[in-house]
């Protein structure tokens, strides 16, 4: 995990303007719908980015193949790669409404009996913060979102998206439960200091760690992971 945002060179400021408007458009639309019409949508956008996307489909396909080297059949493989696309599209309506959680109503969506792990390693150390290292599975904004809401001291390490307005947007939505997002770049200087003065920090390392990363085996095949 570098200390530095990697140069990608110029952005196109239209694009980026117009992917923004687009997602905002969108977010505003699940917000504003009800939530079985949100959901309903939103799968269906995702059956339809699954068709209009087959780079995205051809690449988690071989990384099926990969991972299951023949153990399920090509069939069952093109099913759930359709799924996750599905999935994916219920998981951007849930990040849109997310603003619509409150302390009353979060229990009716979530069921947050295993937070009490945070108390007891909160307990068991006190003054001390906790490390804590999800995965990306599930609605891992929503767990995010309703720890924080929930009252604990939620810090989570985050990489900003490349376009930068967009990045934006997600991280005000992020931050509007208490939860502080740090960006990936400027975590490593500070982040002894914020267990030192208990915070939760969150880092998700089941994404690619580079050429300067650790390689590890990941069903039979080396990885990279942040070291």
């Amino acid at each position: 995990m570098g200390t530095q945002r990697p140069d990608r060179g110029p952005r196109n400021r239209a694009a980026d303007c117009a992917v923004y408007a687009l997602a905002r458009l969108l977010m505003l639309t699940f917000r504003a719908l009800p939530a079985p019409v949100a959901r309903w949508l939103a799968r269906r956008l995702g059956l339809l980015a699954w068709r209009l996307l087959p780079g995205k489909r051809r690449a988690m396909l071989r990384h099926m193949e990969l991972a299951f080297r023949g153990e399920f059949s090509r069939a069952q493989q093109e099913e759930w790669v359709r799924k996750n696309f599905e999935h994916l599209g219920l998981f951007v309506a849930e990040f849109s409404r997310l603003t619509l959680l409150t302390q009353d109503n979060l229990a009716s969506l979530c069921d947050l009996e295993e937070a009490q792990v945070f108390d007891e390693l909160l307990a068991k150390h006190p003054g001390k913060g906790v490390l804590a290292v999800p995965a990306h599975l599930g609605n891992w904004e929503l767990c995010g979102y309703v720890v924080a809401l929930k009252g604990y001291a939620l810090m989570s390490v985050a990489r900003p998206l490349d376009n930068p307005l967009v990045s934006e947007l997600v991280d005000g939505i992020r931050e509007r439960s208490g939860n502080q997002i740090i960006h990936k770049w400027q975590v490593l200087w500070k982040l002894k200091k914020l267990l030192d003065h208990g915070a939760i920090v969150t880092m998700s390392v089941d994404q690619n760690g580079g050429t300067s990363g650790l390689f590890v085996p990941l069903f039979g095949t080396l990885a990279s992971t942040v070291a």
